[in-house]
């Protein structure tokens, strides 16, 4: 995975489909590929599988596959699998995803949130807008999934079996094993 919110969030979801069998690791960022093309040589000449689940911004998906393939050495670059946040399909990134996962019961943080923004723009100040990591990360301190060492997804705050996260059920479940 790109980073280590990937990683947490990736983890927490693999629990949540009683997937065990599967290692998570974070390149450091977008361009931390060629920094683990030994591992990921290793992995699949040790016969297993290897995933790579990385944001997919602002490019289009076929541009952003080569740039992570352009990473990889051959022939390993043929041999791996590539899932895009936030569904494989659409821009955005793991936020994207997440914003679509928080709870019902709990869009009142979210609606706080959107309230800070405006006050602090009406005093004059540039506000986290648009910024979804920073409404992510307000919602995950209110529920206590964040803190100054950790960060953590607890099921019970995020929708698990959203239509969002779908794709990337599919994608993992068809990768176990």
């Amino acid at each position: 995975v790109q980073g280590k919110d990937d990683k947490k969030f990736i983890e927490a979801y693999l629990k949540h489909l009683n997937i065990n069998d599967v290692d998570v690791h974070f390149a450091n960022g977008k361009s931390g590929l060629k920094g683990v093309n030994a591992d990921i040589a290793q992995v699949i000449d040790n016969n297993c599988k290897v995933a790579i689940i990385f944001d997919v911004d602002d490019i289009k998906k076929r541009e952003k596959e080569k740039e992570i393939k352009n990473q990889i050495e051959a022939p390993y670059d043929k041999k791996i699998s590539i899932f895009l946040f936030p569904n494989n399909k659409d821009n955005g990134n793991l936020e994207t995803l997440l914003d679509q996962l928080i709870k019902p019961e709990h869009k009142n943080i979210i609606c706080c949130f959107e309230k800070y923004q405006q006050c602090i723009e009406g005093l004059g100040h540039i506000s986290p807008n648009g910024d979804k990591k920073a409404k992510i990360y307000a919602y995950q301190e209110a529920l206590g999934e964040r803190g100054k060492n950790f960060q953590k997804f607890e099921s019970e705050n995020w929708d698990f079996e959203h239509k969002e996260v779908q794709p990337l059920k599919k994608f993992l479940t068809g990768f176990s094993g």
